[in-house]
């Protein structure tokens, strides 16, 4: 929300844009998301021609990078970010990669799969890249089945063979006495 040369009120102005007049315009109030943002130090905007205006305020930027205990990124993650009444979702990418925006520097990150939960309490000012880990992808847990069935096959197969060489023994001494 801005304030004109004349001190009336501008629209608000979002990402889609807005047409103004020429001139020194005042920052009234930012907000993201609907939370307000702190106001920069410098709170004029001058409007010298059509374009773009850039506005420097203190949003964070935070990614967070979801993976099992492999190591293997998840995709699909629930990464939730909460900060005093500010909210946002967001969901990982084929890298187990979200990225979220928050105007306050400390915040809870919540990461949900697969009916488990990992929660972080972070400060943006110190760390803008997590790594937050859960047990078990879909991935993962179907590498563990897999090598499970494996394991119960190979030893089925051993016990076999260890049965008919018994058996082949036996016949061979039956033969002997005989």
């Amino acid at each position: 929300m801005l304030i004109n040369p004349e001190g009336e009120e501008v629209g608000k102005i979002d990402y889609s844009g807005a047409w103004m007049e020429r001139g020194e315009y005042y920052i009234k109030r930012l907000s993201l998301r609907g939370t307000d943002v702190r106001i920069p130090e410098f709170s004029v905007i001058r409007i010298t021609k059509p374009g773009a205006i850039s506005i420097p305020t203190s949003i964070y930027s935070v990614t967070v990078r979801v993976s099992d205990l492999f190591n293997i990124p998840i995709q699909g993650a629930l990464v939730k970010l909460s900060a005093d009444g500010y909210e946002v979702i967001e969901y990982t990418n084929s890298e187990g990669i979200a990225t979220l925006n928050t105007p306050r520097e400390k915040y809870i990150i919540e990461v949900n799969y697969l009916g488990q939960s990992a929660e972080l309490l972070e400060d943006a000012s110190l760390r803008s890249f997590i790594e937050a880990n859960v047990c078990f992808s879909l991935f993962s847990l179907i590498l563990v089945v897999a090598g499970a069935v494996i394991a119960a096959i190979i030893g089925v197969i051993i016990l076999r063979r260890k049965r008919s060489s018994k058996i082949g023994r036996r016949i061979y001494r039956y033969a002997e006495i005989s």
